[in-house]
Protein backbone atom coordinates (compact mmCIF):
# COMPACT_ATOMS: atom_id res chain seq x y z
CA UNK A 1 0.00 0.00 0.00
CA UNK A 2 0.94 3.58 -0.93
CA UNK A 3 0.29 6.32 1.48
CA UNK A 4 1.25 9.77 0.94
CA UNK A 5 1.41 12.21 3.82
CA UNK A 6 0.58 15.87 3.85
CA UNK A 7 0.76 16.51 -0.03
CA UNK A 8 0.81 19.86 -1.52
CA UNK A 9 0.79 21.67 2.03
CA UNK A 10 1.44 25.18 1.22
CA UNK A 11 3.62 25.71 4.94
CA UNK A 12 5.94 22.83 3.49
CA UNK A 13 6.76 25.21 0.91
CA UNK A 14 9.17 26.84 2.25
CA UNK A 15 11.37 23.33 3.12
CA UNK A 16 11.19 22.55 -0.70
CA UNK A 17 8.77 19.15 0.40
CA UNK A 18 6.14 19.88 -2.01
CA UNK A 19 8.71 19.21 -5.12
CA UNK A 20 9.77 16.03 -2.82
CA UNK A 21 5.98 14.76 -3.05
CA UNK A 22 5.66 15.26 -6.37
CA UNK A 23 9.44 13.33 -7.20
CA UNK A 24 7.77 10.79 -4.79
CA UNK A 25 4.17 10.74 -6.99
CA UNK A 26 6.16 10.86 -9.88
CA UNK A 27 8.66 7.72 -9.29
CA UNK A 28 5.54 5.97 -7.79
CA UNK A 29 3.36 5.94 -11.10
CA UNK A 30 7.04 4.91 -12.83
CA UNK A 31 7.43 2.14 -10.83
CA UNK A 32 3.65 1.04 -11.21
CA UNK A 33 3.80 1.38 -14.82
CA UNK A 34 7.26 -0.23 -15.61
CA UNK A 35 7.80 -2.65 -12.58
CA UNK A 36 4.67 -4.19 -11.19
CA UNK A 37 4.38 -7.72 -10.65
CA UNK A 38 1.74 -10.13 -12.17
CA UNK A 39 1.34 -11.35 -8.16
CA UNK A 40 1.56 -7.37 -6.60
CA UNK A 41 -1.57 -5.80 -5.48
CA UNK A 42 -1.36 -1.38 -4.64
CA UNK A 43 -3.53 0.50 -2.91
CA UNK A 44 -3.12 4.08 -3.02
CA UNK A 45 -3.93 6.49 -0.50
CA UNK A 46 -3.43 10.35 1.14
CA UNK A 47 -3.49 12.59 4.21
CA UNK A 48 -3.95 16.12 4.16
CA UNK A 49 -6.64 17.30 6.47
CA UNK A 50 -8.44 13.30 6.40
CA UNK A 51 -7.67 9.89 4.90
CA UNK A 52 -8.57 9.46 1.25
CA UNK A 53 -8.10 5.94 -0.37
CA UNK A 54 -8.14 6.93 -3.83
CA UNK A 55 -7.97 2.87 -5.07
CA UNK A 56 -8.58 0.03 -3.39
CA UNK A 57 -6.40 -2.91 -3.80
CA UNK A 58 -5.62 -3.96 -7.45
CA UNK A 59 -2.94 -4.42 -10.28
CA UNK A 60 -4.57 -2.70 -13.00
CA UNK A 61 -1.83 0.11 -13.90
CA UNK A 62 -4.51 2.58 -16.02
CA UNK A 63 -6.69 2.96 -12.29
CA UNK A 64 -3.42 3.19 -10.32
CA UNK A 65 -2.25 5.71 -11.74
CA UNK A 66 -5.24 7.66 -12.09
CA UNK A 67 -5.36 7.59 -8.09
CA UNK A 68 -2.04 9.18 -7.63
CA UNK A 69 -2.70 11.73 -9.94
CA UNK A 70 -5.58 12.10 -7.45
CA UNK A 71 -3.22 12.05 -4.51
CA UNK A 72 -1.25 14.83 -5.78
CA UNK A 73 -3.68 16.93 -6.50
CA UNK A 74 -5.05 16.37 -3.37
CA UNK A 75 -8.35 15.37 -4.73
CA UNK A 76 -11.02 13.46 -3.47
CA UNK A 77 -11.56 9.83 -4.51
CA UNK A 78 -13.07 9.08 -7.13
CA UNK A 79 -15.99 6.61 -6.80
CA UNK A 80 -17.14 6.23 -10.29
CA UNK A 81 -14.25 3.74 -11.10
CA UNK A 82 -15.49 0.33 -12.16
CA UNK A 83 -13.29 -1.54 -9.08
CA UNK A 84 -13.70 1.15 -6.72
CA UNK A 85 -13.74 -1.78 -4.15
CA UNK A 86 -11.83 -4.46 -4.65
CA UNK A 87 -13.31 -8.02 -5.64
CA UNK A 88 -10.50 -9.76 -4.14
CA UNK A 89 -8.53 -8.32 -0.82
CA UNK A 90 -10.25 -5.40 -0.15
CA UNK A 91 -8.90 -2.58 2.52
CA UNK A 92 -12.10 -0.06 1.45
CA UNK A 93 -14.83 -2.73 2.38
CA UNK A 94 -13.75 -2.58 6.35
CA UNK A 95 -13.62 0.78 6.28
CA UNK A 96 -15.76 3.32 7.70
CA UNK A 97 -16.95 5.66 4.38
CA UNK A 98 -18.23 9.41 4.23
CA UNK A 99 -18.09 11.55 7.33
CA UNK A 100 -17.21 8.74 9.85
CA UNK A 101 -14.43 7.71 7.92
CA UNK A 102 -13.23 12.12 7.43
CA UNK A 103 -14.32 12.56 11.25
CA UNK A 104 -11.99 9.13 12.31
CA UNK A 105 -8.66 10.33 10.63
CA UNK A 106 -8.05 14.12 11.12
CA UNK A 107 -4.78 13.79 11.85
CA UNK A 108 -1.67 11.15 10.48
CA UNK A 109 -1.96 8.93 13.57
CA UNK A 110 -5.26 8.45 13.59
CA UNK A 111 -5.12 7.85 9.60
CA UNK A 112 -2.65 5.00 10.13
CA UNK A 113 -4.68 3.75 12.81
CA UNK A 114 -8.01 4.07 10.64
CA UNK A 115 -5.88 1.65 8.13
CA UNK A 116 -4.25 -0.86 10.98
CA UNK A 117 -7.64 -1.51 11.54
CA UNK A 118 -8.94 -1.76 7.57
CA UNK A 119 -6.15 -4.30 6.66
CA UNK A 120 -6.61 -6.46 10.12
CA UNK A 121 -8.87 -9.03 8.14
CA UNK A 122 -6.71 -9.29 5.43
CA UNK A 123 -4.77 -12.41 5.55
CA UNK A 124 -0.57 -12.68 5.31
CA UNK A 125 1.97 -9.72 5.63
CA UNK A 126 0.68 -6.44 4.06
CA UNK A 127 3.66 -3.63 3.65
CA UNK A 128 2.55 0.19 3.94
CA UNK A 129 4.75 2.63 2.09
CA UNK A 130 4.68 6.06 4.06
CA UNK A 131 5.76 8.98 2.32
CA UNK A 132 6.01 11.41 5.14
CA UNK A 133 8.44 14.23 7.16
CA UNK A 134 7.30 12.67 10.04
CA UNK A 135 5.25 14.98 11.33
CA UNK A 136 3.17 14.01 14.01
CA UNK A 137 3.76 10.13 14.01
CA UNK A 138 3.09 8.51 17.80
CA UNK A 139 5.17 5.71 19.36
CA UNK A 140 2.24 4.14 20.09
CA UNK A 141 0.88 2.96 16.47
CA UNK A 142 3.70 0.27 16.32
CA UNK A 143 1.72 -1.90 18.51
CA UNK A 144 -1.37 -1.37 16.50
CA UNK A 145 0.17 -2.22 12.67
CA UNK A 146 1.73 -5.28 14.49
CA UNK A 147 -1.28 -6.60 15.56
CA UNK A 148 -2.66 -6.16 12.11
CA UNK A 149 0.34 -7.65 10.06
CA UNK A 150 1.64 -4.89 8.59
CA UNK A 151 5.40 -4.01 7.92
CA UNK A 152 5.60 0.27 7.27
CA UNK A 153 8.86 0.79 5.27
CA UNK A 154 9.15 4.43 5.89
CA UNK A 155 10.07 7.00 3.20
CA UNK A 156 11.65 10.39 4.15
CA UNK A 157 10.60 13.09 1.48
CA UNK A 158 12.32 16.49 2.75
CA UNK A 159 14.61 17.75 0.68
CA UNK A 160 18.53 15.80 0.29
CA UNK A 161 20.65 16.36 3.07
CA UNK A 162 18.29 18.31 5.38
CA UNK A 163 18.19 17.30 9.02
CA UNK A 164 14.58 17.21 10.71
CA UNK A 165 14.00 15.76 14.20
CA UNK A 166 10.89 14.37 12.81
CA UNK A 167 13.51 11.84 10.82
CA UNK A 168 13.78 9.84 14.22
CA UNK A 169 10.03 9.31 14.19
CA UNK A 170 10.03 7.69 11.21
CA UNK A 171 13.05 5.21 11.75
CA UNK A 172 11.50 4.49 14.40
CA UNK A 173 8.00 3.30 13.26
CA UNK A 174 9.78 1.28 10.10
CA UNK A 175 12.08 -0.40 12.98
CA UNK A 176 9.20 -1.24 15.49
CA UNK A 177 6.89 -2.66 12.40
CA UNK A 178 9.99 -4.69 10.93
CA UNK A 179 9.84 -2.43 7.89
CA UNK A 180 12.71 -0.10 6.70
CA UNK A 181 13.57 3.50 6.79
CA UNK A 182 14.71 5.41 3.69
CA UNK A 183 16.11 8.45 3.85
CA UNK A 184 18.21 11.02 0.94
CA UNK A 185 18.12 8.28 -2.06
CA UNK A 186 16.03 7.76 -5.18
CA UNK A 187 12.09 7.29 -4.51
CA UNK A 188 12.18 4.55 -7.03
CA UNK A 189 15.15 3.01 -5.57
CA UNK A 190 13.27 2.57 -2.34
CA UNK A 191 10.09 1.22 -3.88
CA UNK A 192 12.45 -1.13 -5.66
CA UNK A 193 13.97 -2.30 -2.46
CA UNK A 194 10.77 -3.15 -0.87
CA UNK A 195 9.68 -5.06 -3.84
CA UNK A 196 12.73 -7.47 -3.43
CA UNK A 197 12.77 -7.51 0.14
CA UNK A 198 9.25 -9.01 -0.38
CA UNK A 199 9.36 -11.28 -3.46
CA UNK A 200 9.32 -14.47 -2.94
CA UNK A 201 8.58 -14.19 0.86
CA UNK A 202 7.43 -17.32 2.77
CA UNK A 203 5.35 -16.36 5.78
CA UNK A 204 4.44 -19.35 8.18
CA UNK A 205 1.37 -18.60 9.42
CA UNK A 206 0.72 -20.12 13.05
CA UNK A 207 -2.98 -19.95 14.34
CA UNK A 208 -2.53 -20.57 18.35
CA UNK A 209 -6.09 -21.85 19.72
CA UNK A 210 -6.26 -22.90 23.21
CA UNK A 211 -7.97 -26.37 24.00
CA UNK A 212 -11.26 -26.80 26.47
CA UNK A 213 -8.88 -27.08 29.66
CA UNK A 214 -6.89 -23.42 28.59
CA UNK A 215 -3.15 -25.52 27.77
CA UNK A 216 -1.96 -24.86 24.10
CA UNK A 217 -1.73 -27.71 21.55
CA UNK A 218 2.03 -28.68 20.96
CA UNK A 219 1.21 -29.14 16.88
CA UNK A 220 -0.07 -26.38 14.71
CA UNK A 221 -0.89 -27.30 11.17
CA UNK A 222 1.05 -25.32 7.90
CA UNK A 223 -0.12 -25.41 4.90
CA UNK A 224 2.51 -24.07 1.60
CA UNK A 225 1.49 -23.69 -1.91
CA UNK A 226 4.80 -23.26 -3.45
CA UNK A 227 5.27 -26.55 -5.00
CA UNK A 228 9.06 -26.84 -4.38
CA UNK A 229 8.61 -26.53 -0.34
CA UNK A 230 7.10 -29.08 1.95
CA UNK A 231 6.83 -27.91 5.80
CA UNK A 232 6.85 -30.76 8.09
CA UNK A 233 6.29 -30.36 11.83
CA UNK A 234 8.81 -32.16 14.26
CA UNK A 235 6.98 -32.20 17.29
CA UNK A 236 7.15 -28.96 20.10
CA UNK A 237 7.35 -28.44 23.77
CA UNK A 238 4.33 -26.94 26.15
CA UNK A 239 6.58 -25.78 29.53
CA UNK A 240 4.18 -23.52 30.74
CA UNK A 241 0.39 -22.84 29.73
CA UNK A 242 1.13 -19.45 27.94
CA UNK A 243 3.40 -20.47 25.95
CA UNK A 244 4.76 -23.32 23.39
CA UNK A 245 7.63 -24.29 21.21
CA UNK A 246 7.04 -25.73 17.90
CA UNK A 247 9.55 -27.45 15.76
CA UNK A 248 9.81 -27.41 11.64
CA UNK A 249 11.54 -28.47 9.24
CA UNK A 250 11.51 -27.02 5.42
CA UNK A 251 12.60 -29.03 2.38
CA UNK A 252 13.85 -26.89 -0.42
CA UNK A 253 13.75 -28.57 -3.89
CA UNK A 254 15.19 -27.33 -7.32
CA UNK A 255 15.65 -28.26 -10.74
CA UNK A 256 19.51 -27.54 -10.03
CA UNK A 257 21.36 -27.27 -6.92
CA UNK A 258 22.01 -24.12 -7.38
CA UNK A 259 18.17 -23.05 -7.78
CA UNK A 260 17.77 -25.29 -4.21
CA UNK A 261 20.27 -23.73 -2.58
CA UNK A 262 18.82 -20.34 -3.85
CA UNK A 263 15.06 -21.27 -2.73
CA UNK A 264 16.53 -22.69 0.76
CA UNK A 265 18.29 -19.20 1.50
CA UNK A 266 15.50 -17.73 0.66
CA UNK A 267 13.57 -19.57 3.33
CA UNK A 268 16.40 -19.16 5.76
CA UNK A 269 16.23 -15.28 5.55
CA UNK A 270 12.20 -15.23 6.03
CA UNK A 271 12.42 -16.91 9.44
CA UNK A 272 14.03 -13.78 10.67
CA UNK A 273 10.88 -11.93 9.55
CA UNK A 274 8.45 -14.37 11.62
CA UNK A 275 8.73 -13.11 14.81
CA UNK A 276 4.95 -10.71 15.65
CA UNK A 277 1.96 -10.66 15.55
CA UNK A 278 -0.20 -13.74 13.94
CA UNK A 279 -3.67 -14.61 13.55
CA UNK A 280 -4.63 -15.18 17.18
CA UNK A 281 -1.36 -15.14 18.60
CA UNK A 282 2.62 -14.07 18.79
CA UNK A 283 5.60 -15.88 17.55
CA UNK A 284 7.75 -14.39 19.86
CA UNK A 285 11.02 -16.34 18.97
CA UNK A 286 12.15 -17.40 15.60
CA UNK A 287 15.40 -19.24 15.66
CA UNK A 288 16.78 -21.44 12.73
CA UNK A 289 17.88 -24.67 14.62
CA UNK A 290 19.33 -26.18 11.01
CA UNK A 291 20.97 -24.38 7.98
CA UNK A 292 20.32 -25.26 4.70
CA UNK A 293 22.55 -28.60 4.18
CA UNK A 294 22.01 -30.30 1.11
CA UNK A 295 20.62 -33.76 1.18
CA UNK A 296 19.33 -34.82 -2.61
CA UNK A 297 15.64 -36.35 -2.34
CA UNK A 298 15.85 -40.26 -1.58
CA UNK A 299 13.15 -41.61 -4.04
CA UNK A 300 14.07 -38.94 -6.96
CA UNK A 301 17.68 -37.94 -6.78
CA UNK A 302 16.88 -34.41 -7.23
CA UNK A 303 18.65 -31.49 -5.81
CA UNK A 304 17.31 -30.92 -2.32
CA UNK A 305 18.19 -28.57 0.70
CA UNK A 306 16.88 -28.72 4.38
CA UNK A 307 15.90 -25.98 6.92
CA UNK A 308 14.83 -26.32 10.41
CA UNK A 309 13.59 -23.72 12.76
CA UNK A 310 11.96 -23.45 16.08
CA UNK A 311 9.21 -20.54 16.62
CA UNK A 312 8.06 -19.75 20.19
CA UNK A 313 4.28 -18.72 20.05
CA UNK A 314 1.87 -17.56 22.45
CA UNK A 315 -1.83 -16.94 22.20
CA UNK A 316 -2.67 -12.90 22.65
Amino acid sequence: MLLFDDLMRPDYETLGVTAQQSIAVAMARQWIRDELLPADLVAVASFDYKLKVHSDFGRDPAVLDRALKRAMMRRDPDRSEPTAIAPGPSLLRHLPQGKELRDRSRSIPEALWILAEGLRPLEGRKNLVLFSIGAGLSSYLAPVLNRSNVDVYTVDISPPMAEHLQAVALEALARDTDGHFFRWGSYLDSLRRVSRRTAGYYQLWVRVQRRADGTLPERVAVDVVHPRLRVTALGGTQDAPWEAVSEYQIDAWGGTEAQAQVLASTVLAAIYDMRGAVTDGWVTSAVPTLRPVSQPDEDTGRPRYLVQVSLTASPT
